[in-house]
């Protein structure tokens, strides 16, 4: 999970190396969508309303979900090759 200010600055995530770093999110004009990244991820997005009483900051939600392989599927439920 990763929360972006208005200018596509980390300011919140579950990695904290990335914590402040410049995120380039594909969001085309949209409040919310996804797309493949090319990178072997699905980036879910979605522009927030603000935080508590803090309406319209400009945030973004954004989901990093990496794409899994069908053989790595197939392992993790015990079926065969």
């Amino acid at each position: 999970m990763i929360l972006l200010d208005a200018k596509g600055r980390v300011i919140a995530t579950t990695n904290p190396a990335n914590r402040f770093a410049a995120y380039d999110l594909r969001h085309d004009g949209k409040l919310r969508g996804s797309y493949y990244d090319g990178k072997g991820n699905i980036v879910a997005f979605a522009k927030t309303l603000g935080y508590q009483e803090y309406d319209g900051l400009g945030w973004w939600g954004v989901v990093v979900q990496r794409t899994e392989q069908d053989d790595t599927i197939k392992q993790a439920l015990g079926l065969g090759f």
